[in-house]
């Protein structure tokens, strides 16, 4: 994935959004996993990342915020000003 570059001030960004899955083939599933869950004890470990990150490219909706009493969204929003340099409000 290309990384954006953001030289003007001012600009309004949007927030790109990817999901991306892992999968580690030379590991099964630990006891606990497959125990507290749905998986099978003989599947590899496997992960799903939620990325997100600024781009000056037009996006569809990504919704933030999920609900009043989680909101997630501030966090990543945190995540984007700190790590890119913006000033995206909360």
């Amino acid at each position: 994935m290309p990384i954006p570059r953001f030289e003007i001030k001012n600009k309004n960004y949007s927030v790109g959004y990817q999901e991306i899955f892992i999968e580690n083939k030379d590991r099964k599933q630990p006891k606990p996993f497959y125990e507290l869950s749905n998986l099978s004890p003989d599947t590899n470990r496997e992960l799903l990342a939620d990325i997100y990150y600024p781009t000056n490219q037009e996006t569809g909706f990504i919704q933030l915020f999920k609900d009043s009493s989680s909101d997630w969204g501030v966090a990543i929003i945190n995540y984007l000003n700190r790590t890119w340099d913006l000033n995206l409000p909360q």
